[in-house]
């Protein structure tokens, strides 16, 4: 880094209704004849490449004598021809995506993901940056950036800067104190925040978190301040993204309908405050934000996490057992539901996670849903193999302890050697049938470590296909490999107007299981351009599945299972030693 380099950023929103940012940024004491700037092709924690710089427009330079040359070397970069002078830049960024990895911004209020707004230097990535924003009247920010004056920020470099995403506008806002930090809650929705019930619910799943992680030592967190972000969206489900001392969720923000949703999805990214932002795997960190950053390990950065995300839940007391159970059943249901896990493996899918085909699911697997299920197995196996002395718990803790609190990127072998060492046995044959074999994940045996026993509770009729309501039918947005409707000829693209005689509508689908068996032979007329057919399709079963207490557990099993189910903030306490 040249001496005393720094990035002076200013962020301004003079026409919200606009959507444009204006932006500017100023480089001192940097040295050579040129300086190339960059805008980052993907933000931390969300694994796909996007082409933010196509929203950037009219970047102009100056220096001490005026205006300076700028030569557009690639799509992603500026080369700013400053002969060792400092200079300013200055561009407009449009932003309208109400998404956790772009940048928004409406009359109403602004959401900003820095990889999507702030340009960097090429091999200034940990140059120190201050920021100062100007915002429309009325309007105040949250941000996890140290406050040096009114609106103005200090990060200690780019990536730290980026890694605090701005929530600008009115929102409503509420904190509480636990372990020694302060919490903030900011909340940008049409109807107001249940401020008692949202701080409590956040204060019991933080503390209940840093108790998994320290084990028996006192409780502690890893970061000084933390901010919950919320922001209403217009999707009718909720995506978040997490950040080294905040994280931002948006969508439907209605804890009357999907309070365990709301939850959910915040006791995860709370996870990532360790599993992945400080806990992190070869390759995700220090960033080339203009290339994949590919591992094998987010099976653990994403599936671990969704994994121990319900059982946080289940810990904090926000949820039961038999919810925590109905939940895993679930969970099963939609991995038998997805072909693409007979195609890659769960290694794999993380790899190739920057570049899944268009036919995602028929042709990779989710590894946030088979990796949480492959987090189960190996919990209870362990439980199992050390008669419930030891478990998953153990080998989370053990990362943190050797890579996540002294900052050393971990081998994903390294996930497989400690969980040998922890279950006192050779885990080689369940890594390679769970992580690099395609094909089938058999819970079952796992389940039994626990007393619990997977079976059918239900087998219904389905055209394995799904279909939106659109256009006076049910369009088909995409059909199950192998099954019922690719079977009779339907793809994606057509039109279904009519299933059995009856008009196709969104009313008619959820009537299917009831109205037909599986096997049954069913005419379905569509429209496949605007030419009419006709079709009979042997309608498919799908399974859905209850999990069960075995008849006379005996007492490892029943210790495993109290011990893994405990409920409530005494969880840790619970443990059975045996």
């Amino acid at each position: 880094m040249p001496q005393h380099a720094r990035l002076r950023y200013h962020l301004a929103m003079p026409q919200p209704h606009c959507h444009l940012f204006e932006v500017s940024l100023a480089v001192a004491n940097t040295t050579g004849p040129f300086l190339d700037l960059k805008l980052p092709s993907w933000a931390p924690g969300a694994y796909k490449l996007v082409d933010n710089a196509r929203n950037l427009r009219a970047l102009v330079a100056k220096g001490p004598e005026g205006d300076l040359p700028v030569e557009r070397i690639d799509l992603h970069t500026w080369r700013v021809h400053h002969d060792g002078a400092d200079f300013s830049v200055s561009y407009q960024v449009f932003g309208d995506k109400p998404q956790i990895h772009q940048a928004q911004l409406t009359a109403t209020h602004a959401m900003i993901n820095g990889a999507a707004i702030f340009v960097y230097p090429t091999g200034g990535q940990d140059w120190p940056c201050e920021l100062k924003l100007e915002l429309p009247e009325g309007w105040e920010v949250s941000v996890a950036l140290d406050e040096t004056a009114p609106l103005s920020y200090t990060a200690p470099s780019y990536d730290a800067l980026i890694d605090a995403p701005i929530q600008a506008g009115t929102f409503e806002r509420a904190s509480f104190e636990t372990l020694g930090v302060v919490h903030e809650i900011t909340w940008q929705a049409p109807y107001p925040m249940d401020r008692a019930r949202v701080v409590d619910g956040l204060k019991r799943l933080v503390e209940t978190e840093a108790a998994f992680w320290s084990g028996s030592a006192p409780a502690t967190l890893p970061y000084s301040r933390y901010i919950f972000q919320y922001q209403h969206g217009p999707e009718n489900f909720l995506n978040g993204l997490e950040h080294r001392d905040s994280m931002f969720i948006v969508g439907p923000m209605d804890l009357q309908g999907n309070s365990h949703g709301f939850f959910a999805l915040t006791a995860h990214e709370v996870f990532h405050a360790w599993n992945v932002k400080r806990l992190r795997p070869v390759g995700l960190g220090p960033f080339d934000y203009q290339k994949p950053a590919h591992t094998t390990a987010l099976w653990v950065v994403e599936g671990l996490t969704e994994y121990f995300t319900e059982l946080m839940v289940l810990r904090a007391g926000l949820q039961g057992r038999s919810e925590y159970l109905r939940g895993v059943a679930g969970s099963i249901q939609m991995l038998e539901q997805s072909p693409g896990r007979l195609i890659s493996s769960l290694s794999e899918s993380s790899f190739i996670t920057w570049n899944f085909g268009d036919d995602r699911w028929n042709g990779a697997i989710n590894y946030y849903l088979k990796g949480s299920l492959v987090g189960l197995a190996l919990d209870l196996e362990i439980r199992h193999l050390t008669e419930n002395r030891q478990s998953l718990d153990d080998v989370m803790r053990a990362l943190w302890e050797r890579f996540g609190e002294t900052d050393v990127p971990y081998q994903p072998s390294d996930v497989e050697a400690i969980a040998s060492e922890v279950a006192g046995v050779d885990l080689s044959e369940f890594f390679e049938l769970h992580l690099r074999t395609p094909g089938e994940t058999d819970l079952a045996p796992y389940l039994a470590h626990a007393g619990l026993g997977l079976t059918v509770a239900s087998r219904t009729a389905s055209l394995q296909a799904r279909l939106v309501n659109r256009d006076g039918g049910l369009y088909v947005e995409d059909v199950r490999a192998g099954g019922a409707a690719q079977n009779a000829g339907l793809m994606a693209g057509d039109l279904v107007v009519a299933i059995g005689g009856n008009r196709a509508n969104e009313g008619l689908l959820p009537q299917i299981a009831s109205q037909w068996l599986p096997e049954e032979l069913v005419p379905v007329h569509f429209f496949r351009g605007d030419r009419l057919h006709e079709t009979i399709i042997r309608l498919g079963a799908d399974q859905r599945y209850g999990i069960e207490s075995l008849p006379a557990p005996n007492a490892l099993q029943q210790q495993i299972k109290d011990s893994w189910l405990a409920s409530g903030r005494t969880a840790a306490r619970e443990k059975t030693i045996v």
